[in-house]
């Protein structure tokens, strides 16, 4: 899997998280309602802020990369030309 790969599967894990968020706090917002465990998501939500953070962590560190990566090969390309 290429550094380009692994930052879109970790946007789209951004984006799953933040909907499972959205879902969670749709919930209490609703009101009470019978048959939901309000513990249950709660407890959820520390899971999921935490495998949020660590996905931010992994898109900065990926991008930074990408980012040396286009400049390694912008210079060489510059050298080649010169």
């Amino acid at each position: 899997m290429t550094t380009y790969e692994s930052l879109i599967g970790f946007y789209q894990r951004q984006v799953e998280l933040h909907q499972s968020l959205i879902d969670i706090n749709s919930k209490f917002i609703a009101g009470p309602r019978s048959g939901v465990d309000y513990p249950a998501l709660a407890a959820k939500m520390p899971q999921i802020r935490a495998e949020l953070e660590q996905t931010q962590k992994a898109v900065f560190e990926a991008t930074s990369l990408i980012f040396i990566a286009l400049i390694v090969s912008v210079r060489a390309n510059t050298r080649l030309t010169d």
